[in-house]
């Protein structure tokens, strides 16, 4: 291939429709390129390349179009026989979005996110509303949210968008209610009647008789002779019901244990992970809408505990980890008094695929491991000590842990980031590795 074709491949091509100018982006390494282009909107035709844009400090307010059809976490459908139909829509957008232009956004992996949420709602003129879908675990979609952010739990998303409504920058409003298999956290159930005593679901179900005149009730089954009811205590025909005869109710029996009840117990059958759940122990969650708030207003536009330019490994304005020089002296503090726990120092380090972290510049870099941590934050113990070293790892020290105990907080983490990654298409491959070694006095 020729330079001139390499150089070709590697820039946007920008279209001019009257008073719109879109860049049409077909692969992300495209996407670095833009920041040198003038251009109103994006136009995609692989979804993939959504996620990639919300989740650049550069582009995440840029309007996204998508080429055919509707996509969800797109900002419209560019239609190419009336390309300027979406012409004042982009322009509203980024009026809106201009009073965010050269405002740095928080260093915090979390606060970091929820500012990009909130300035994608306020430029946009909408809430957060959950999507119905097939396609997530819980049956709804967090689209704007699952864009900017490598997590891709539904239930970890709106556990922080509860956090920050708590804060005061959402206010929200119940649209649904789910309900969980206890084991895997599925929507996907089957409910079904079971027996009341085995729980087999192999029941025979018939209706009650009551005949009126001597006051018999049994199983229909008892009546039937042939085409006709016939009581078997008095051999009476029974032809008409409400004059002979009533049905007050159903009998159930079981096929299995041949237990009969009127009553039968319900269970609900994971489609996922085959787990029986009995109804009182499904796991219970509120779906909500989310509004910004004037404080969620004011905290996106707010330039404290901002990250400064300097790209170095520095978080000390981190909730998530503590700087690599202090995790150095800790580190090395900890060493000296290693005999006073029973299993002794290790050193936990999770590096990033060089796919993913190849992508992006050192800004981009920290922002991503930044949001990892505070992922991992949550399988560590309180006393152990994470931060990101210079060459761009999560490393971790952990206190007192048993080999076996090591060994499922590896395969854990890395099962879990893994497939996060993969799942969000940063990579295909294998997304992380994590390492274990053993610390000397």
């Amino acid at each position: 291939m020729s330079l001139r074709r390499v150089i070709s491949a590697l820039r946007p091509e920008i279209r001019t429709y009257g008073d719109l100018n879109l860049a049409f982006v077909e692969h992300s390494h495209v996407l670095n390129a833009l920041s040198d282009f003038h251009f109103d909107g994006i136009v995609v035709k692989d979804p993939g390349l959504i996620s990639e844009i919300r989740r650049s400090d550069q582009l995440y307010l840029k309007p996204i179009l998508w080429e055919e059809g509707d996509c969800a976490g797109a900002d419209g459908t560019f239609d190419k026989d009336q390309p300027t139909r979406i012409t004042h829509k982009i322009q509203k957008i980024n009026e809106a979005a201009e009073q965010f232009v050269g405002l740095p956004l928080p260093g915090n992996g979390n606060d970091r996110l929820v500012a990009k949420l909130l300035r994608l709602l306020i430029s946009r003129s909408t809430p957060l509303s959950p999507r119905a879908t097939r396609d997530r675990r819980i049956g709804y979609a967090l689209d704007m949210l699952e864009n900017l952010s490598v997590e891709q739990d539904q239930l970890q998303l709106i556990k922080f968008l509860n956090h920050y409504t708590d804060k005061g920058y959402f206010r929200r409003k119940l649209m649904d209610r789910v309900n969980l298999c206890y084991e895997c956290e599925s929507g996907y159930l089957n409910f079904s009647e079971c027996c009341s005593s085995c729980e087999s679901i192999d029941l025979k179900s018939e209706q009650l008789i009551h005949h009126f005149r001597c006051a018999y009730i049994g199983p229909e089954s008892d009546y039937k002779r042939g085409e006709i009811l016939e009581c078997p205590k008095c051999n009476h025909v029974l032809k008409h019901i409400g004059i002979d005869y009533d049905k007050p109710s159903e009998i159930h029996t079981c096929m299995d244990c041949n237990h009969t009840s009127q009553e039968t117990a319900m269970k609900a059958k994971c489609v996922d992970c085959g787990r029986d759940n009995a109804l009182d122990k499904l796991s219970t969650h509120a779906i909500y809408e989310y509004r910004v708030t004037e404080s969620g207003t004011e905290f996106s536009k707010s330039t404290r505990n901002q990250m400064q330019p300097n790209l170095m490994m520095d978080a000390s304005d981190s909730d998530e980890y503590v700087p690599f020089a202090v995790y150095q002296i800790l580190r090395s503090h900890e060493s000296r008094k290693q005999d006073l726990y029973e299993n002794g120092l290790s050193e936990l380090r999770i590096s990033v695929s060089e796919q993913i972290l190849g992508s992006l510049n050192s800004g981009l870099r920290k922002g991503l491991l930044t949001e990892l941590a505070g992922i991992v934050k949550p399988y560590l113990k309180h006393q152990d000590i994470l931060s990101i070293n210079t060459d761009f790892q999560i490393t971790i020290l952990l206190l007192n842990y048993s080999g076996e105990a090591q060994q499922q907080l590896r395969d854990m983490l890395e099962y879990n980031l893994d497939k996060m990654l993969r799942d969000n298409q940063w990579t295909r491959d294998k997304a992380v590795e994590i390492s274990i070694s053993l610390l000397e006095s």
